[in-house]
């Protein structure tokens, strides 16, 4: 591996740290001038460069025969005189592309001793454009006065610009901006860092962090035990997360247990934000997909909507636009987590999945309509409670459970713990399609984390 001077080292991560700032200061002020640059100018946050001969050390893993065997290749080449884009001259300094290995450690510098991997994405053409039909679909929904009870965020969308990108770019996009928002409150570990993107000659990159986190069944294996601690700390940032990004209605498709990861020796003391701050002996870490969405609300609360886009999916979804299920219900408990030993809020407004078989498609098209207050943070936790070992955890302390089960109906509830119990691979959404689910969730969720938080 060879040796990296302190400067070249921390001056291009530096580089890199301007881009993303680059991207967030377009998305917050002047989302119209990104489309007209991403990807396509030498403005562009990121670099695009399709001449690059280097391509991320290719050439190196050709064998002479096999480099004599190349077509229309400069003579010079063969002698390693040939064009590299910036990225790889970048990368070129922290790692040895000769090996072909796409992981290295950062030898000197402020990140000494961080592991970044360089991860590459399906090729297909890179884009983002502005959309109209996600608007005509919101004025639909918004006709329902108990959809905006249940979303009232929703009515400040209806002035803003809608974005769809491929789901290279949109990644990169939420993800960054994602990170943000976490960084000011102090929870930018609690999703994966990535450094910069990329596109070098036909192919797209990412270069990613590898904090070397372990998966839920991981902790199992380890001898690990859910303690309350443990336990309380993944249930709180979960939701922390969820309520931080709630003004910026981050949606998710359907997580998979690839989606989330943990930690036990990277970590904060304590996290939290606002008047609340939780003791820590893990982190968790939430996977951006390609399929998230988010809503970037700028210097002067102007507001867009970014997410994935593809043609097949807004077919269907223009042909079939969902109709909300939104009433309001009251919730009765017995063993609640509150100081006077009943409910803080018992009544409250609640929406079914709309039974559709391109749910998907629905998500990653209308995410924003599709009750991102709750219906991520719904999914993550039942994620976490397909775990025998997390599940046994919840519900083995009073207050936890308490938590767990204030945030369904009774008969709802005792359904989904019995096919969880009973099934190794649960389909989250057909194990929360027809049940009543809060809009309140996270909100709800949060304030009986502090009241938990606050126990002798």
């Amino acid at each position: 591996m060879p040796l990296v001077s302190v400067g070249s080292a921390d001056d291009i991560f530096s580089g890199f740290d301007y881009s993303r700032d680059r991207l967030i200061d377009f998305m917050n002020r002047d989302f119209e001038g990104l489309t007209a640059v991403l990807w396509k100018t030498g403005d562009s946050p990121f670099i695009k460069d399709i001449g690059c001969q280097c391509k991320l050390g290719a050439y190196h893993k050709l064998s002479i025969e096999q480099r004599l065997g190349l077509k229309d290749i400069p003579a010079s080449i063969y002698i390693g005189d040939y064009y590299k884009c910036l990225p790889c001259s970048s990368l070129s300094i922290l790692m040895e592309m000769e090996s072909g290995c796409e992981e290295f450690v950062v030898e000197f510098g402020e990140r000494l001793g961080q592991t970044y991997k360089i991860v590459k994405f399906k090729r297909g053409l890179r884009y983002l454009k502005s959309f109209d039909y996600p608007k005509s679909i919101l004025t639909k929904l918004l006709n329902d006065r108990n959809y905006t009870k249940c979303e009232p965020g929703a009515s400040k969308l209806i002035s803003a610009q809608f974005y769809g990108a491929d789901g290279f770019t949109n990644k990169m996009m939420v993800n960054m901006y994602t990170e943000s928002i976490l960084m000011q409150n102090g929870l930018q570990h609690m999703i994966p860092y990535i450094a910069t993107a990329f596109i070098c000659a036909d192919d797209s990159y990412y270069l990613v962090r590898d904090d070397k986190k372990l998966r839920l069944d991981d902790l199992d294996k380890s001898g690990d035990v859910f303690s309350f601690e443990t336990t309380f700390s993944i249930l709180a940032q979960v939701i922390s997360f969820f309520h931080v990004m709630e003004p910026y209605q981050i949606s998710f498709p359907f997580p998979t247990s690839d989606d989330i990861s943990f930690s036990k020796s990277i970590f904060p003391k304590e996290f939290g934000h606002r008047d609340c701050r939780i003791a820590s002996n893990i982190s968790v870490c939430i996977n951006i997909s390609e399929d998230c969405g988010i809503t970037a609300i700028g210097k002067s609360d102007n507001t867009t909507r970014v997410f994935h886009h593809t043609e097949a999916d807004a077919r269907s979804i223009r042909c079939t636009p969902f109709t909300p299920k939104v009433e309001s219900l009251t919730f009765d408990f017995t063993n609640c987590v509150t100081r006077g030993g009943c409910c803080v809020i018992n009544k409250a407004y609640v929406y079914r999945l709309p039974n559709r078989k391109n749910m998907l498609q629905t998500m990653r098209q209308l995410g924003a309509f599709m009750y991102p207050s709750s219906l991520g943070l719904y999914s993550f936790l039942v994620l976490l409670m397909s775990n025998e070992c997390f599940y046994n955890s919840v519900k083995s302390y009073k207050q936890l459970d308490a938590l767990w089960c204030s945030l369904f109906l009774e008969l709802d509830r005792k359904e989904i713990e019995c096919a969880l119990i009973s099934h190794d691979n649960v389909n989250i959404f057909k194990l929360l399609r027809s049940k009543y689910l809060r809009c309140d969730a996270v909100k709800h969720g949060w304030e009986l984390i502090k009241l938990i938080n606050e126990r002798p």
